[in-house]
């Protein structure tokens, strides 16, 4: 690279506990945009900031600087940043990527102008947590640039790999005195899609190139999401503070135990390039992860949003249907789905709509909404059953 610039778009927790701690450590200059002014002028301010690192044995202490940050709101700014970034990134929300799409749009149209040849090239890599991130960023730009001539020549100069995005941020106040300071886990993953670049990536350490992203992003999602989501809907139901807490719970460790023998076997069947020995370890480090009592990570973070979990195409109902079509019976994920119906947080807003349909019209309703599956699916049938199990035994 030869400025060692990163653009960086979202300046919360995850985009400092991850993308900055990681382009930092790289020796690379971070660029944060954020809209929110306060954040913007601290870290102006500040020049750097601290992390607090934890694990199951305690904490430690690693430092971000090399940094500075724009208003994402100053047009001129950002442009500026998109036209000289040798690598952008978000770490916005979901529901945030339309909104940073035409910028980025612009701010690629000039530097197409200004950067011609081999010099425009740049990875764009949507952090986020979902299926697709990059792509779906990518699909945004797209539909906000003018023409047909200028899509194909943005899909032809930039790169848009979907990525693999792990790391446990807590919304916990870290114990560190500093106005910046994030806490997070000492466990983080970033493996980027190295079939869909189209130029040179930089050479990042704590940035996985990976071929089968496909298989990275399966078993995350159906372990380390789905595990979580059974944890926290179960914890919040039995009233723990924590996600650790509730793992202390005899009844909900299995339950998250045996969610992830359900999933393991299939990812292994579905994703050749994860070995059953691979995926056990996976998931063994995973429950190490959700034991660990200094993230002090709430339920109802974890599970917040459970429409989008409760999905399809999610980390609870992709694995169970998968488990079904194979001629399993997936209980354990079952149950976790059956949690995510009960998951009744006034603070949430899709959980307050679930509650809602519940009460009106009742669970077989409510799962069909969800879900949008048949109400005689195998699944629907056993998820209304759970459902009314927990009511009977007052769970």
């Amino acid at each position: 690279m030869k400025s060692g610039e990163v653009l960086e778009i979202g300046a919360g927790n995850i985009g400092r506990a991850l993308i900055g701690q990681v382009m930092s450590a790289a020796g690379l200059h971070v660029t944060f945009a954020d809209v929110n002014a306060d954040l913007i002028n601290s870290i102006n301010q500040e020049g750097g900031y601290p992390v607090e690192v934890v694990s199951i044995t305690g904490s430690q202490e690693a430092y971000v600087d090399n940094i500075d940050a724009i208003s994402s709101l100053d047009e001129s700014a950002m442009i500026g940043h998109i036209v000289d970034a040798d690598m952008i990134t978000t770490a916005v929300g979901v529901g945030i990527l339309p909104r940073v799409a035409p910028i980025l749009a612009r701010g690629l149209m000039e530097r197409y102008k200004k950067r011609p040849g081999d010099e425009m090239h740049v990875v764009v890599v949507a952090c986020e947590n979902m299926e697709r991130n990059t792509e779906t960023l990518r699909d945004h730009i797209l539909a906000a640039l003018p023409d047909d001539v200028w899509r194909q020549t943005i899909l032809e100069a930039v790169s848009f790999p979907n990525a693999a995005v792990d790391r446990i941020v807590p919304n916990t106040k870290s114990s560190l005195d500093h106005t910046l300071a994030v806490i997070t886990e000492d466990y983080f993953q970033l493996a980027i899609d190295a079939s869909a670049l189209k130029g040179p990536m930089p050479d990042i350490p704590g940035i996985e190139l990976v071929d089968d992203l496909e298989a990275v992003l399966s078993q995350k999602l159906f372990t380390l999401n789905g595990g979580h989501a059974a944890a926290a809907y179960w914890g919040y139901m039995k009233g723990y503070g924590t996600i650790s807490d509730a793992m202390a719970d005899e009844s909900i460790f299995g339950l998250v135990h045996g969610l992830m023998e359900e999933v393991g076997d299939v990812i292994t069947r579905h994703y050749p390039s994860i070995s059953a020995q691979q995926q056990a370890e996976f998931a063994n480090k995973t429950i190490r992860r959700f034991t660990n009592p200094y993230l002090g990570d709430a339920p109802q973070r974890v599970g917040r949003e459970p429409l989008r979990k409760l999905g399809q195409h999610d980390r609870l109902l992709r694995p169970a249907l998968l488990s079904l079509a194979d001629g399993d019976v997936p209980a354990n994920i079952s149950m976790a789905i059956v949690g995510g119906f009960r998951f009744d947080s006034p603070d949430d807003s899709q959980a307050v709509e679930i509650q809602h349909t519940i009460h009106e019209h009742g669970i077989h309703a409510a799962v069909i909404s969800a879900t949008g599956l048949h109400r005689t699916h195998p699944l629907v049938r056993q998820t209304v059953a759970g459902y009314q199990l927990a009511e009977l035994s007052g769970a």
